[in-house]
């Protein structure tokens, strides 16, 4: 099965943050990424994981 793939925008979307927060994850190693052709794209997968676990210390 192939991964999914989301630039920092859509993973900002997802996560309901914005650009320079889902930058600041990447730069904290808190969520991993991956230059494709020049352009910085997050594993949705990843992401899922992340949120999850955010989501579960904040209640």
């Amino acid at each position: 099965m192939q991964s999914e793939f989301l630039s920092i925008e859509k993973a900002a979307e997802f996560l309901s943050v914005s650009d320079i927060t889902v930058k600041r994850y990447i730069r904290e190693n808190l969520i991993p990424s991956v230059e494709q052709n020049g352009e910085t794209m997050i594993d949705k997968s990843a992401l899922e994981r992340y949120k999850a676990i955010n989501d579960k210390f904040k209640r």
